[in-house]
């Protein structure tokens, strides 16, 4: 959905399960949500796990890309935010106008 992730789709119907965020394994999505913000916040590059039909995947990410690409993909899809509040510690953000849809 953004350069960020670009070459890293499903590509099918039965997409990846999420085992590892930096090395550290998913139980759920809270955790989910709550390792990807901490490394992102905490580290260079963000490592991810995935379970596939075609063995085990790894996808890296340029933590300093992440933010700026979380409200690209918000804008795009006209999300309030990439998870459910209850999943999130942290305030989400505004979408900056300079980069949303002409207003007025």
């Amino acid at each position: 959905a953004d350069d960020v992730n670009a070459g890293h789709g499903s590509g099918y119907v039965g997409s990846p399960v999420v085992e590892c965020v930096g090395g550290q394994e998913i139980s759920d999505m809270k955790e989910l949500v709550e390792c990807l913000q901490n490394e992102v916040r905490e580290k260079e590059f963000v490592e991810m796990d995935f379970r596939m039909a075609v063995g085990p995947y790894s996808m890296v990410l340029k933590s300093s890309e992440v933010a700026e690409a979380d409200v690209r993909i918000r804008e795009l899809y006209q999300l309030p935010s990439l998870a459910s509040r209850n999943l999130l510690p942290e305030p989400i953000p505004a979408i900056p106008p300079a980069l949303g849809v002409a207003t007025g």
